[in-house]
């Protein structure tokens, strides 16, 4: 069993907020394994420690960022978002000296 009182860090581009008051939530998107994983997290939930801000964008003409699913590359320009990545997978295990993919 998972201990509750332990907690994990995501970071990620910020690809939608919705606001509704107390239900107010966001969407982070970020590459994990080259795999794209988003996670939705309500703002004002017991369960969410802290919410940093590394980089904030020039100019965002949009309200969703939907088109960043199809264009991956273009969320990692920025070098702390870079940074983040490289910090999130390099948390996993090393692969055993023998091991063969």
């Amino acid at each position: 069993m998972s201990d509750p009182s332990a907690t994990s860090v995501f970071g990620g581009v910020c690809i939608a907020i919705y606001r509704r008051g107390i239900d107010t939530s966001f969407i982070l998107r970020n590459l994990v394994h080259n795999v794209g994983v988003e996670m939705r997290f309500m703002a004002f939930s017991p369960l969410v420690k802290s919410i940093q801000v590394t980089q904030k964008a020039k100019r965002v003409r949009r309200a969703k960022l939907f088109y960043l699913r199809d264009k991956p590359g273009k969320a990692f320009q920025g070098k702390s978002l870079r940074r983040v990545a490289k910090m999130q997978t390099g948390f996993s295990k090393p692969a055993a000296a023998g091991a063969t993919r």
